[in-house]
C-alpha cells in the first residue's frame, strides 16, 4: 500500500534432496527435456472478468486461494475502488474457475477503509482473508480476518488480529496457513510492516484459526517492508521481507509457531531499490514464498521469487529455495526466458506449490512491448524442485498499458477531496498504481491467475485457468536425432506428474515430420515404453498421455535415424593417378565419388596410400575426412621411382564401412636427368 497432502506418487526426480545446506539449481536456459506445449502467442487460456460494477475505478491487488478438500473451489479478494476510496472486493468460483460470481465488497469490518487483501485456504474448506482497515478521520488502524465457511458465499467476523488506536500504522500484511495435516494444522499468521518512530516487521499468531494471541517482534533491525510468511512441511513460519538497510531480502525462523523468532538471515542481495519502473509503476523486491508439504522428493523446501536488476539495469526474476529453514539459500536462478540483456522488465511475482509438488510462478512481463511498456502476465512451473523451470507462456489475452491504469488517478480529487487527517500517500489511489502483487492458486489440475488488467482503459480484476493435470510426457529414450544401425528400438518415456492411477499413452512414429502420413500408432499403453521395428531412415516419433478427464493436449516430437546399409564403394576419379599412370608429382592429389548415405546421415572417408599392395610398407593413412579428394601433405611425399598403391573406403555415422575402392597402382618417376632434353633418359 505505502512505498516507506497429498503425498506424491510418482518420483519426479532420481535423487531424494532433502535437508541439503545451500542447495544449487540449474540455470533455466540449460534445463532439457522440458516439455513444450502450445504457443504462448496463440493459445492462451481464456481470460474471465470477474469484477462486474459498472464504474472504471480501480480494482487491483488480487490474491487468490484454492480450497486444498476440493479444487473445484476458489475464493479471489482485490482492493477495490468502485465507491471512490479504497475497499475490498471479493469473488468466487465453484467449477474451478470457469465461471465466476462477484460477491461485491466484504463486509463487516471496523473502519472505513479497507485495503491490502490476502487470502488461504485450510484444510477444514474454510478460506481467511486478512485485510487492513483503518480509519479515515483518526488514527485507528488495524489487521481484521473475515472467515468464509460456504466458499465464498458469505463471511462471518471479522477476527481482529491486531487493532491499534494511535501512534502506529500496520501495513502491508499477508497470510499463511499451517497445511501440514500435523498437530498445528489450520494455524495463521499474519506478518505485517508497523510503522510507528521506526518500521519493524511484526507477526501475530493464531493456533486454532478463531483468536490471535499478541504481537510479537520478528525482525532485528528496523527499516522494513514487505513481510510474507509460510509454513515449512514441519509445522515451523519463516518470514521474509525487504530490508532498506541491507538492501537484501531477509528472513526469521521460528519453531514455536510464531511465540519466538531466531537471528535474521539473507535470502538474496538486491540491488533493485523499491522505485516505480516505467509508467509510473510502484515495484518492490519483494520476496513472494511458497513451501513443499507434500511428503515427496522435496518436501519440507521453501522457494523465494523475487524481482531484482539484471545486468541491464532492468528487472529480471529470480528463484531461491532453502532446506533448512532459511539458514542457507541456493544461489539464484533466472526464471524468465526472454534473451538476457533485452532491456525488459519482469515483476510481481507470486508463487505457489501444489499438492502433487509442483512449483508454479507467475508474473508480469514486459517482453511483447520493445518498448518495456505494456505489460502480460507470464507463468512458469517447475518439476523437480525448482531446479529447471518450463518455458515461460503467456496467460493474458491481450496486453495492458499502465496509463490506462492510471486513468483514475488522475481525476480521482472528484471522487474524494483531500482529508487533512489523511496522508496524501495514504489516500491517493496511485499507490503502486496497478497494485503491488497478483494472485496465484495451483491444484493438481490447474494453475489458477488474477491480475489487473486494463483492457478496458481502465483497471478490472481478471482470472485464467492453466492445465496442471497433464503435461506432455517427457521423452527419455532414444535420444533426439540418434543414428543407430539396429532397426529395433525402444521407445520410453516419464511423467512430470501423475494425477491419475489409470494413465495410459499412446505412441506414434512417422517419416512425416507432420504426422499426417504414414503413422504407426499403439494406443492403450500401460506402461512407459514399447518396442518397434522401424524402416531405414528418419523416422519421427511421438507420446500423448492421457487419463479420465482426457489427454495431454500436446506432444513432445523427436526423431531418430536408422542405418543399416553400408555406403557403396567409392570410385577413384581423374586428376587422381590411376592404374597405368606414370606421374612425377610426389604429394598428388586423390579424388572419388561422393557415396552420400542413402538415409542421409553422414559419410566420412578413409584413404590409404602404400609402396606395397598388401598396404604394409611406406603406408600413409588418412582416416575420417569428410570432403572427397585429398591432397598429400609435404611430410608424407612419395618416393621417386617406385610403385605406389593406393584406396579408399567409405564409412557412415554408425560405422557402417564400404568395401575399398578398386586398387589403384601408379609409377612415381625421376623428375628428369641434367641436360635431357626430352626427358627420354
Amino acid at each position: 500500500m505505502f512505498i516507506s497432502r497429498r503425498v506424491i506418487r510418482h518420483i519426479l526426480a532420481a535423487v531424494l534432496i532433502v535437508g541439503v545446506c545451500s542447495p544449487s539449481l540449474a540455470t533455466a536456459q540449460d534445463a532439457s527435456d522440458i516439455p513444450m506445449w502450445f504457443d504462448v502467442s496463440s493459445e492462451t487460456p481464456p481470460n474471465i472478468k470477474i469484477n462486474t460494477d459498472a464504474t472504471t475505478q480501480l480494482q487491483n491487488e488480487e490474491q487468490v486461494a484454492v480450497d486444498p478438500t476440493n479444487p473445484d473451489n476458489l475464493v479471489a479478494v482485490w482492493r477495490d475502488f468502485r465507491l471512490g476510496f479504497r475497499q475490498v472486493g471479493w469473488g468466487y468460483s465453484h467449477d474451478g474457475g470457469a465461471t465466476w460470481t462477484e460477491g461485491g465488497l466484504v463486509p463487516a469490518t471496523p473502519y472505513n477503509r479497507d485495503s491490502d487483501p490476502a487470502i488461504v485456504a485450510g484444510n477444514n474448506g474454510a478460506f481467511y482473508t486478512v485485510i487492513l482497515s483503518f480509519d479515515q478521520f483518526s488514527e485507528r488502524n488495524g489487521l481484521f480476518v473475515p472467515v468464509s465457511f460456504d466458499s465464498g458465499l458469505s463471511w462471518f467476523g471479522p477476527i481482529t488480529g491486531v487493532d491499534t488506536e494511535s501512534g502506529t500504522f500496520e501495513d502491508k500484511e499477508m497470510i499463511a496457513i499451517d497445511l501440514t495435516g500435523g498437530p498445528t494444522d489450520g494455524a495463521l499468521y499474519i506478518p505485517w510492516a508497523r510503522f510507528g518512530q521506526t518500521v519493524d516487521i511484526y507477526n501475530v499468531s493464531s493456533p486454532n484459526g478463531v483468536g490471535f494471541n499478541q504481537p510479537v517482534l520478528v525482525s532485528d533491525l528496523d527499516g522494513v517492508q514487505w513481510p510474507t510468511p509460510i509454513v515449512d512441511a514441519g509445522g515451523n513460519v519463516l518470514v521474509a521481507w525487504f530490508s532498506y538497510g541491507n538492501s537484501a531480502i531477509m528472513c526469521d525462523y521460528s519453531t514455536d509457531q510464531g511465540a519466538t523468532w531466531g537471528t535474521d538471515q539473507v535470502v538474496a542481495n538486491t540491488s533493485f531499490f523499491p522505485s516505480n519502473l516505467n509508467g509510473g509503476v510502484q515495484t518492490f523486491a519483494f520476496p513472494a514464498l511458497a513451501s513443499d508439504v507434500t511428503g515427496g522428493p522435496y518436501n519440507g523446501r521453501i522457494y523465494c521469487a523475487f524481482s531484482d536488476d539484471a545486468a541491464d539495469g532492468l528487472l529480471d526474476l529470480y528463484i531461491t529455495v532453502t532446506d533448512d529453514g532459511g539458514q542457507t539459500w541456493s544461489p539464484r536462478l533466472r526464471i524468465n526466458d526472454d534473451p538476457l540483456g533485452n532491456h525488459i522488465d519482469q515483476f510481481h511475482p507470486w508463487i505457489f506449490v501444489n499438492r502433487d509438488g509442483v512449483v508454479s510462478v507467475a508474473w508480469y512481463d514486459r517482453r511483447l512491448d520493445p518498448a518495456n511498456l505494456n505489460f502480460d502476465l507470464f507463468i512458469s512451473h517447475s518439476f523437480d524442485g525448482g531446479q529447471s523451470w518450463t518455458p515461460n507462456q503467456r496467460v493474458s489475452e491481450v496486453s495492458s498499458s499502465p496509463f490506462d491504469a492510471a486513468s483514475f488517478a488522475r481525476k480521482y480529487v472528484q471522487y474524494e477531496p483531500p482529508g487533512e487527517n489523511e496522508p496524501m500517500e495514504w489516500r491517493t489511489s496511485r499507490a503502486g498504481l496497478i497494485g503491488e502483487y497478483i494472485g496465484l492458486a495451483t491444484s493438481e489440475r490447474r494453475a489458477t491467475t488474477v491480475f489487473t488488467d486494463t483492457r478496458n482503459g481502465h483497471q478490472d480484476v481478471y482470472a485464467a485457468n492453466m492445465p496442471m493435470r497433464l503435461f506432455p510426457p517427457k521423452l527419455t529414450g532414444p535420444a533426439d536425432g540418434l543414428i543407430t544401425a539396429d532397426p529395433n528400438v525402444t521407445f520410453t518415456w516419464e511423467d512430470w506428474s501423475i494425477y491419475d492411477e489409470n494413465l495410459t499413452y499412446a505412441l506414434e512414429h512417422s517419416d512425416d515430420s507432420t504426422f499426417a502420413t504414414g503413422v504407426t500408432r499403439f494406443d492403450a499403453l500401460a506402461t512407459q515404453s514399447q518396442a518397434a521395428a522401424l524402416p531405414e531412415g528418419r523416422t519421427y516419433w511421438r507420446v500423448r498421455a492421457f487419463d479420465t478427464f482426457g489427454d495431454s493436449s500436446d506432444v513432445v516430437r523427436r526423431s531418430i535415424w536408422v542405418d543399416a546399409t553400408a555406403p557403396d564403394a567409392p570410385t577413384p576419379l581423374a586428376p587422381s593417378p590411376l592404374s597405368t599412370d606414370t606421374i612425377a608429382d610426389p604429394i598428388p592429389e586423390f579424388a572419388w565419388t561422393d557415396e552420400s548415405d542413402p538415409v542421409g546421415t553422414a559419410v566420412v572417408y578413409d584413404v590409404q596410400v602404400a609402396s606395397d599392395s598388401a598396404f604394409t610398407q611406406d603406408l600413409r593413412e588418412y582416416n575420417d575426412l569428410v570432403t572427397t579428394s585429398l591432397t598429400l601433405p609435404d611430410v608424407d611425399s612419395l618416393a621417386y621411382g617406385q610403385y605406389w598403391h593406393w584406396r579408399v573406403l567409405a564409412e557412415d555415422a554408425v560405422a557402417n564401412t564400404s568395401p575399398f575402392s578398386e586398387l589403384q597402382t601408379f609409377y612415381l618417376k625421376i623428375p628428369f636427368i641434367v641436360g635431357d632434353l626430352n626427358d627420354d633418359g
